[in-house]
C-alpha cells in the first residue's frame, strides 16, 4: 500500500513536467490561410499576465495569425507555459510564440524548444515572407546570421522580421545591440519591408525604406496590427493596460509540488526506517 502511494505521488510530480505541446509553432503556421489581403497582430513582454494574453487574442479574432514576441512568461516554470498553450487553444486564430530573455534563462532555451520548436524560423504566406529571430541574448550568432542572409534572398513582395530586442534606438540615433549595425545594413540590402521588436519604448520610424516598429512595455503593453494589401502595408498601434496580478496558478502548482515532494520524502524515509529496523 505504501509503495502504491509513493508511486502515485511520483507520477503526479513527473506529469507536471510533461510539455503541454510539441512543435507548436509549426502546427500553428500550417493553419494560416493564404489570403491576398490579410492582417496579423504582434505583442511582446506580456510577462506572465494571462489577462493581457487573453485580451489580446480577443482583440485579434479577425487576424490571420498572431505572434507573441517573447517575454510572455514570468516565473519560467512548465505550468506557466502550459497555461499559455491551454489558453491559446481556446481561440481560432493561429498563435505563434517567439522567444525572449524570460524564455531563455541563463542562456538555456531547452524548455521553449521542447514545446514550440526551433526559436528562429521563417514561413511564407500569400505574398510575404515572415522571419522570427532569436536575439533573446542580445544578438544573433553567426549560424543564425548566415541562415537569415540566405532566407532573405526570397523574392517575396513583403519581408517582415520579428524579434524581441530592438537593434536601433531612433531617439538617440544609436544601435542597441552588438549586431545592430550589421543587421540594419542587411535589412536595407535585402529590401526588408518591416522590422518589429518589443522592448523599451514605443516607436515607429522608417530608415531608407525599412520601417521599424517597437512595442513598449511600461504601464501599458503595446501591440501592433499590420494589414497587408495590394496598396502596401498599414501599421497601427494599440495598448492594453496592465492589471493587478491575480494569476496564482503557477504559484499554486509550485506549492502543490513542494507539498507532494515533502510527503514523498517523508514516506520514503519512513519505509527505509522500517526496512532497516527489521
Amino acid at each position: 500500500m505504501m509503495v502504491l502511494v509513493v508511486a502515485i505521488l511520483v507520477s503526479i510530480i513527473v506529469i507536471g513536467y510533461i510539455p503541454p505541446a510539441n512543435n507548436w509553432n509549426n502546427h500553428q503556421i500550417s493553419d494560416i490561410k493564404n489570403d491576398s489581403n490579410y492582417c496579423f497582430s504582434v505583442i511582446g513582454n506580456i510577462n506572465g499576465d494571462i489577462y493581457i494574453f487573453n485580451h489580446f487574442l480577443n482583440l485579434s479574432g479577425d487576424s490571420s495569425f498572431v505572434v507573441i514576441d517573447g517575454n510572455f512568461i514570468d516565473e519560467g516554470i512548465i505550468e506557466e507555459y502550459s497555461q499559455f498553450v491551454h489558453n491559446a487553444r481556446r481561440y481560432d486564430v493561429p498563435t505563434i510564440f517567439g522567444i525572449g530573455s524570460s524564455e531563455s534563462p541563463y542562456g538555456s532555451d531547452l524548455m521553449f524548444k521542447s514545446i514550440f520548436g526551433n526559436p528562429y524560423f521563417s514561413f511564407n504566406t500569400s505574398n510575404s515572407l515572415f522571419i522570427i529571430l532569436d536575439n533573446s541574448l542580445g544578438s544573433i550568432d553567426i549560424d543564425q546570421y548566415n541562415w537569415l542572409n540566405k532566407s532573405l534572398s526570397d523574392n517575396a513582395k513583403n519581408k517582415v522580421i520579428i524579434m524581441n530586442n530592438p537593434i536601433i534606438n531612433p531617439s538617440e540615433s544609436k544601435y542597441e545591440t552588438p549586431d545592430g549595425k550589421l543587421l540594419d545594413y542587411l535589412f536595407r540590402e535585402k529590401n526588408v519591408t518591416l522590422v518589429i521588436s518589443s522592448n523599451e519604448k514605443d516607436f515607429v520610424f522608417e530608415k531608407e525604406g525599412v520601417k521599424y516598429v517597437n512595442l513598449g512595455n511600461d504601464n501599458n503593453v503595446t501591440y501592433t496590427r499590420v494589414c497587408v494589401s495590394g496598396n502596401g502595408i498599414d501599421v497601427s498601434l494599440g495598448h492594453i493596460p496592465r492589471q493587478v496580478d491575480l494569476n496564482l496558478i503557477p504559484t499554486f502548482f509550485i506549492v502543490c509540488k513542494a507539498t507532494l515532494l515533502a510527503i514523498l520524502i517523508y514516506f520514503s524515509v519512513d519505509i527505509l526506517r522500517k526496512e532497516f529496523s527489521r
